[in-house]
C-alpha cells in the first residue's frame, strides 16, 4: 500500500462500500477472511486500499459470472 492514512478506508467505509453492517464486516473477517479484501491493521484500526478493495471485489464479480 502507498496510499497514507488519511486515503484509506476504515471499516465503516468499506462496510458502506459492500453495503453490509459493519458488525457482519468484523464477523465475516474473524470467521472467513477469504470473504474480505485484506486490510493493514495499524495499531487497533483496520484499514483497506479503496483502489484495491474495488480491484478485489471486481476479480470476485469476474469469477462468479464466468
Amino acid at each position: 500500500m502507498h496510499n497514507t492514512a488519511s486515503e484509506l478506508w476504515d471499516a465503516t467505509e468499506v462496510a458502506a462500500y459492500f453495503k453490509i453492517a459493519i458488525d457482519t464486516l468484523y464477523r465475516r473477517r474473524s470467521r472467513y477472511p477469504e470473504s474480505l479484501p485484506p486490510a493493514a491493521k495499524i495499531g487497533r484500526r483496520l484499514l483497506w486500499d479503496p483502489a484495491l478493495v474495488r480491484e478485489w471485489r471486481r476479480r470476485r464479480t469476474e469469477d462468479v459470472t464466468r
